[in-house]
Formats: C-alpha cells, sequence, structure tokens
C-alpha cells in the first residue's frame, strides 16, 4: 500500500522524547511496540541492525538511540515511508548511521548469503 505523502502527520516522541518522529495521522502507526522491540534487538557498538518493513522508522531510530555507536539499515517498499523515515533520522542527528532505503524483502536475498553490512 503506498502511503500518500499529503496526508496529515503526527510528530510524535518516543524513549522519553530521545527520539522524535513524523508519522502518519491515520494508519499504521509506531507506539509502544515500537519502543519494547528496538529494546529486545541484540545490538551492541559497532553492529549493523537491518529492520525489513521500517515504515516511519521508529524502531531504527530507538535502536539508534540506544546504541549511539551502531549502524541501522530500514527498508521498505514504500517510497513515502522511505522518504519520511530518511527525514526522522536527520531530525533525529542520525542520518549518517541511521539510513532507510526502498527495497523489496525478496530483493535482499542474493545479498545475504555470507555477506554482511548495510544492503
Amino acid at each position: 500500500m503506498k502511503a500518500p505523502m499529503d496526508e496529515t502527520l503526527t510528530l510524535d516522541g518516543f524513549l522519553d522524547g530521545r527520539v522524535q518522529a513524523q508519522q502518519l495521522q491515520r494508519g499504521l502507526r509506531a507506539g509502544h511496540d515500537a519502543v519494547f522491540l528496538a529494546a529486545a534487538v541484540p545490538v551492541i557498538a559497532n553492529d549493523w541492525a537491518l529492520e525489513l518493513g521500517a515504515g516511519s522508522g521508529v524502531v531504527s531510530l530507538c535502536v539508534g538511540a540506544r546504541v549511539p555507536a551502531c549502524r541501522v539499515t530500514g527498508i521498505d517498499v514504500d517510497h513515502g515511508l522511505v522518504g519520511l523515515a530518511n527525514a526522522n533520522a536527520a531530525r533525529n542527528g542520525m542520518e549518517q548511521r541511521v539510513q532507510f532505503t526502498k527495497r523489496s524483502v525478496e530483493s535482499l536475498e542474493d545479498h545475504l548469503h555470507g555477506e554482511s553490512g548495510p544492503y
């Protein structure tokens, strides 16, 4: 489903305001579940994490806020949400280490065999 970018956006805080993210007012929205998921990611300094179906980027941004020395790449099939997620990374000063790209999960298959790093 394509997210029309002319829909109303909200600016929401996560991790006691340490992460600020815009997201669509209606439809799939990040909430406490995104924070809990980010807390469960076993990432440490210098690790790289991949988020599939990143949406507005809240999970990746919460991981990046929790572990400032890690890198996170989020993918989503929706071009509009990828742009919103990258804007959210910039809003939080994480654009150099938390990045989002338009890609499908199926397109990763050839890259994930025996390799590591951003795709």
